[in-house]
């Protein structure tokens, strides 16, 4: 049961983009060889979506912890009936969170014409890496083991991890490709393998003024989303309706969905 509850907290924490880069790549390590845990993650997060769409902060954790609270007071209060209430196991408890997230959001649904913005589903419906337009330019290169092959060859099968560890050695102030683009697309990748942090740094790093400044904008307000930070996103989001490009139209239906 303790093992149950440690990969909950891992998968917990994985969601949060709290894991050190170290603990990331374990993470995908796992994730890839064991079927169970895989299924694990899977089912948690789906079990998020539903919590988020409900507008709760609350980890599930947290949730499960103030249940049992209340299983146990309403079990005091009850003294005529001396039948001992035997707790659930906590991987149970998560069935039960499971089953009444989905009969609240249905209920949800036809209760409420408005609820709280879903940043979550909002970053899923709108994420999409980066397209590599770097790589077709670089096939003509006689070296097989250059580091912008390796990265962009990574990229182009979508091992975001491995595309990042090559990325984040490139050398600064080459001439192969400007070092913004590289931010860009190293900011891409650490957004598929949800660490936030480092997306977050990463893009920041690229400066108004540049060549990518939409990019920028808008990867790093799809960053805030799934950190579940609606404003800090829409502030991003803002900067692509001033002028024509690529974003504004689905800048602007974003915003719509926060306010």
């Amino acid at each position: 049961m303790k093992d149950d509850e440690t990969e909950i907290d891992l998968i917990e924490q994985y969601h949060k983009g709290l894991l050190s880069k170290e603990k990331l790549n374990e993470f995908f390590e796992r994730e890839k060889s064991d079927k169970d845990f895989s299924a694990k993650v899977k089912s948690y997060k789906e079990l998020m979506e539903g919590i988020n769409y409900l507008g709760k902060q609350k980890s599930i954790s947290d949730s499960i912890q103030l249940w049992e609270k209340e299983i146990k007071g309403q079990a005091g209060k009850a003294k005529q009936n001396e039948a001992r209430i035997i707790p659930l196991h906590r991987k149970n408890l998560y069935l039960v969170a499971a089953c009444v997230v989905v009969l609240l959001t249905i209920s949800t649904i036809f209760l409420f014409r408005s609820a709280p913005p879903d940043t979550l589903a909002l970053f899923d419906s709108n994420f999409h890496p980066y397209p590599n337009v770097i790589y077709p330019v670089l096939r003509g290169e006689s070296s097989d083991e250059s580091i912008s092959k390796k990265a962009f060859a990574a990229y182009d099968e979508g091992d975001y991890q491995k595309a990042a560890e090559y990325l984040s050695k490139w050398p600064k102030g080459t001439t192969e490709i400007n070092n913004d683009l590289v931010l860009l697309y190293l900011g891409n990748c650490y957004l598929a393998v949800n660490d936030l942090a480092a997306a977050q740094e990463t893009l920041e790093q690229i400066g108004e003024g540049s060549d990518v400044a939409d990019q920028r904008n808008w990867y790093l307000a799809l960053a805030y989303l799934k950190s579940g930070e609606p404003e800090r996103a829409e502030n991003e989001l803002d900067k692509l309706l001033d002028h024509p490009n690529s974003y504004s139209d689905k800048a602007r239906k974003i915003i719509n969905k926060i306010d």
